[in-house]
This record gives structure tokens, sequence and C-alpha cells, in this order.
């Protein structure tokens, strides 16, 4: 691999990844919003359980991305930043998975 591809994988996997607090609001929540809504629309069932897998398939797509982009960039990270980061993760899951219970959020009808 080269070293732009690996670069870009760690960037793109950086911020797919709980690594900073802005990414899950800017990026991951609304990735796994669409990605819920499109899983279904197809697969009609528990809106909050899709929205949740969703969610973490971005963080856990975007250690990996890092991981193959970096091979040891997210091992390097002490305890107290690893703690942070599940913590984080765990409240925006809280967080989606009340707001999905809710209805604050739902899922896109078909045809937006």
């Amino acid at each position: 691999m080269n070293k732009t591809v690996a670069r870009a994988l760690v960037v793109i996997g950086w911020v797919l990844s709980p690594l900073t607090w802005w990414n899950d609001l800017f990026v991951n929540m609304p990735l796994a919003y669409l990605a819920a809504s499109a899983y279904h629309h197809f697969f009609p069932g528990s809106f909050t359980e899709d929205l949740l897998v969703c969610y973490w398939l971005t963080n856990v797509a975007g250690i990996f991305l890092m991981y193959v982009g970096g091979k040891g960039l997210f091992a390097r990270a002490g305890r107290r930043e690893q703690l942070l980061w599940v913590l984080a993760v765990a409240a925006y899951s809280v967080f989606l998975a009340a707001a999905s219970t809710t209805g604050l959020i739902r899922p896109l009808a078909h045809g937006q």
C-alpha cells in the first residue's frame, strides 16, 4: 500500500472513529441515520436497533480503517483516552436510542 492511500485510510478512519467528539454528531450519526433508514425501508423492524447497529458499525469501520492505514495507531492511545472513547460512544448510543424511542428521530419516509 502506498503512503498516500495509507494516509487517506487513516484520515477517513479517524473521521469515522470515536477519537473526536465532533465526528459522531456531524458524521457518524447522519451516516447511521441514512443507513438505518435505508435498511428499515427494505427490512421493516425496530428502527432503534437498526440505528444503533449502523452507528456502531461506523465507529468500528473507522477504527478498522485507521488500523489498516496506520498499523497500530489506535494501540498507542493511553488507557484514559480509550476509556473516554468508550464512554463517548456509550453516551451517544444512549442518546440515539432515546431519540429514536421517543420519536424525536424517525426513519426517512419513502420518497424523501
